[in-house]
């Protein structure tokens, strides 16, 4: 397929319902390295100026029956924990010197489960990167994700003193029933207190991710989450379709063709219609803001081009020309985990995996990180690359706009409601034949 129609054509009727484009080049094709990674050309290389950090914490009470990120259920306190925080405070004095042209402008502490440090384990953490990396009080954005039952009065306390300014909050669903379907353990009465005490401790920008999609779940109880959600008007909320990932326990019970795609397609659009009713923005198909208090600064950063310095086991890099990563898989997490901390102990760099970006696929992430996040700029993409988007990828944007899924606004490309109802579609019309062969050739493992 090499007619721009027939391949958004394809994407439409083909991507698997759920399936939502996260970046560019996808993470899990990397190639894989041959020899010793050179992490300080990489970063020499890459121009100085603002950065953004993530941090990897890859543990959990238990394992979501969704989830195929890279994690393991493990004690709260373990040795392990205390093991994997050392070698991420030996990973951030393996880039000293590497990173001092840098700015740090945002961090975002993600997993796994990083509420799921012990209040003494998420102090030392935070302590450390201020030490080692840091003013975490001087960032534009601190953002940490928090889940229901691990996230206590002291952590939001801890959080607060060291300038977290944006909390997410994986809540997922209020239906008591549907968290138990999802392997999730909480108790829904307890989470107005939750909300209430983030708030109490001024965190306006908070951020509550909801999951819809489940063949068990009906409207009313997408309903009922969302107004429960907004009776503490987060400043942000996350709305994704249930993505059925192959290795998952739903892969086994739901499989790759057990979601409704008309259910999702008209579960996305009552939740779209109902936050908008309620005075929120559409930023993303998945994501909803409050004009002047909700933002997702880390995520903006990135889709602007600013590098990204990833720490810990399965954190992407994205250097100037080169993305990077340790291990990354679905059934072997603990192996994963091990791995890292062993190459950080050795003093070898944890990179395994590493893709080279050439200008067009430099031209194609912009395109794509932009477009999919609200607007991308003409004249922004013409001063990098030296021409007009519609230029470099004259078939693609001649057929998104025959179909009515972006209009150009004042040398602006954003995506219509049509546009963002497909947004995955029109991201995939512009991955390289490079990046889609890795894809079909990607085994889950």
């Amino acid at each position: 397929m090499t007619n721009a129609r027939e391949r958004l054509d394809h994407f439409l009727v083909t991507i698997p319902q759920g399936h939502f484009v996260y970046t560019y080049p996808p993470h899990k094709i990397y190639p894989k390295i041959e020899g010793e990674f050179d992490f300080k050309k990489a970063w020499a290389e890459t121009p100085a100026g603002d950065l953004n950090v993530y941090f990897h914490i890859p543990f959990c009470r238990q394992k979501c029956s969704y989830c195929n990120i890279e994690s393991i259920a493990t004690k709260e306190g373990s040795p392990i924990t205390d093991r994997y925080l050392t070698a991420l405070e030996n990973e951030m004095k393996l880039y000293r010197g590497s990173l001092d042209k840098f700015r740090i402008i945002t961090v975002y502490i993600g997993g796994g489960t990083p509420s799921y440090l012990s209040e003494p384990q998420m102090e030392r953490f935070l302590k450390s990167m201020n030490s080692l990396l840091v003013n975490t009080k001087g960032l534009e954005e601190l953002c940490i994700e928090l889940s229901p039952d691990s996230a206590t009065e002291k952590k939001i306390e801890i959080l607060k003193n060291y300038g977290t300014t944006r909390i997410s909050l994986g809540i997922q669903s209020f239906d008591e029933d549907h968290i138990k379907t999802f392997n999730r353990k909480y108790d829904v009465d307890k989470l107005d207190y939750l909300l209430g005490l983030i708030k109490a401790n001024g965190f306006k920008n908070l951020n509550i991710d909801i999951i819809y999609g489940h063949p068990n779940q009906d409207f009313r109880m997408l309903e009922e989450s969302l107004i429960r959600s907004l009776a503490s008007r987060p400043g942000t909320m996350s709305v994704y379709p249930l993505n059925v990932k192959p290795l998952t326990p739903f892969w086994e019970k739901i499989g790759p063709k057990g979601l409704d795609r008309t259910k999702i397609d008209q579960m996305y659009e009552f939740a779209r219609d109902f936050l908008l009713r309620h005075g929120y923005k559409q930023d993303t198909r998945l994501r909803f803001v409050l004009p002047t208090i909700g933002r997702y600064a880390y995520k903006d950063e990135t889709v602007k081009g600013k590098p990204v310095k990833g720490f810990g086991n399965a954190a992407q890099s994205y250097a100037e020309d080169v993305h990077y990563r340790p291990s990354y898989s679905v059934l072997h997490c603990r192996k994963d985990i091990e791995e890292y901390i062993e190459d950080i102990e050795s003093g070898r760099h944890p990179a395994r995996y590493a893709l080279f970006l050439n200008e067009d696929e430099k031209m194609r992430r912009a395109i794509i990180m932009n477009i999919r996040h609200s607007s991308l700029s003409v004249l922004g993409f013409e001063r990098k690359f030296g021409m007009a988007p519609q230029n470099a990828f004259p078939e693609e944007f001649k057929v998104l706009l025959e179909e009515e899924m972006v209009f150009e606004d004042n040398a602006i490309i954003r995506l219509t409601e049509k546009g963002y109802k497909h947004e995955n579609a029109i991201s995939r019309l512009f991955f390289s034949e490079k990046v889609l062969g890795l894809q079909k050739n990607y085994v889950y493992e």
